[in-house]
């Protein structure tokens, strides 16, 4: 097990639901995102159709 630092675009796959980014974070101990990470998903959840799923599928996260 290893730790990983996700950035904006790690983020978007997984939430594609890449098969090779779910077995990485399936073997990852702690997942750290950093502040311009979450600015970043944040506003453009805020521009998003969905904003309140998305933003409801992230705090989860």
């Amino acid at each position: 097990m290893y730790n990983l630092f996700l950035d904006t675009n790690g983020y978007s796959e997984m939430r594609r639901g890449s098969e090779k980014l779910k077995e990485i974070l399936h073997n990852t101990h702690l997942i750290y995102l950093n502040s311009i990470v979450v600015g970043e998903l944040l506003a453009g959840f805020l521009y998003g159709s969905h904003m309140k799923k998305i933003l409801k599928n992230f705090k989860i996260f």
